[in-house]
């Protein structure tokens, strides 16, 4: 039990190490089946299958999360980077109320998707430990690499596996 707190805190605090995911993933026609809608205006749906054929990352964050405050300028720099190339981030808000999102965007204003998930179905399905976590899915959907908990230039890592994934040259 204090180990499970104990990796449970470390999480969230964005100081544990990245994970690397397997390339075959067994359930992931139920994420790609996935229908979400935007913060923005929930009368829009979007599907996760919109974006198969593109490199695209999930990142699960909440409001309340101070690691998500770091994510949010970091990726968003990414997905400026590479969104013309084939890349897709996809932000998918946790908060069980969402009155403090629209305060939290002000303050952290990013260029990509802001989503909800109605069902609530991919933390499980994706197995989320922890806050921030990204999901970094190849052009065929399968996922290649996971990234738990968020620290400052994290996102170099993530770079790497997008120029890997889309065979970009250093």
């Amino acid at each position: 039990m204090l180990k499970k707190t104990l990796v449970t805190v470390l999480l969230f605090m964005g100081v544990l190490p990245e994970a690397n995911a397997s390339p075959v993933f067994e359930k992931s026609d139920l994420v790609w089946s996935t229908e979400l809608e935007l913060i923005s205006n929930k009368n829009i749906k979007i599907s996760l299958s919109d974006f198969k054929g593109k490199v695209v990352y999930l990142d699960f964050w909440a409001t309340w999360c101070i690691p998500c405050r770091i994510s949010f300028p970091e990726l968003n720099k990414v997905y400026l980077e590479y969104h013309n190339l084939g890349f897709e981030l996809i932000a998918i808000n946790l908060d069980e109320e969402g009155s403090q999102i629209s305060g939290f965007l002000e303050h952290h204003p990013v260029n990509y998707l802001i989503v909800k998930e109605p069902k609530n179905r991919l933390p499980e399905i994706l197995g989320l430990k922890g806050m921030p976590s990204g999901y970094l899915f190849d052009q065929r959907g399968e996922l290649i690499y996971v990234h738990e908990g968020f620290r400052k230039g994290d996102s170099k890592a993530l770079v790497e596996r997008i120029k890997e994934i889309m065979g970009i040259k250093k």
